[in-house]
């Protein structure tokens, strides 16, 4: 089922209300060093709650430097999406020492009528940190220094589908991921 065609139903929680307001200057510190602090809670995160990371941050981690596509927003699957990102939007906010993040819950309907609820921790100026879904059922994992990252393999079936399906929103972005993928594996196999 594709993205656009599921009903949402949008909560916005701020722990930050503590904090000073947003200023430009906290903002900007943040943002140039937003990159390396929002990785590293993550896959700190990962690490002790075996939550499981995906989308174009796992296929970067695992072709590489060569092949990696620049991206910001980080895909996690975790078995308590709401507190994970309320985790770190906390985190943002007392390392930016300002309160310049929100968590949106979002609430809709699975493909089997089922209720779920997933957690976007957003910037002010709305930019999407890291997106929190629930833990699917099945999965292919690799690790990668105690790390769980969704497989080359189990991305380029999603990312056939996407193709496949039409989803406009995620097309280039499909098409860009299964061309890196490919080439990776025909670079590994030449090698």
């Amino acid at each position: 089922m594709s993205w656009l065609k599921r009903k949402e139903n949008v909560k916005i929680i701020d722990t930050g209300k503590h904090l000073p307001k947003t200023t430009i200057d906290a903002e900007l510190r943040f943002r140039m060093e937003s990159d390396r602090f929002v990785r590293n809670h993550i896959l700190m995160d990962a690490k002790k709650d075996g939550i499981i990371v995906y989308g174009a941050q796992a296929v970067n981690e695992q072709v590489g430097v060569m092949h990696s596509r620049p991206t910001f927003d980080w895909d996690v699957h975790s078995p308590k999406p709401i507190h994970s990102g309320v985790k770190l939007e906390k985190a943002i906010d007392n390392h930016a020492q300002a309160n310049i993040s929100h968590t949106e819950v979002i609430t809709f309907t699975d493909e089997k009528s089922k209720t779920k609820k997933m957690s976007r921790v957003r910037l002010k100026g709305f930019d999407t940190v890291a997106d929190f879904t629930p833990m699917p059922k099945k999965i292919k994992t690799t690790i990668i220094n105690g790390v769980n990252f969704e497989t080359l393999e189990n991305a380029e079936k999603k990312y056939n589908k996407m193709i496949f399906e039409g989803e406009t929103k995620r097309l280039i972005n499909a098409n860009e991921d299964l061309t890196r993928i490919h080439l990776y594996k025909y670079n590994k196999k030449m090698w």
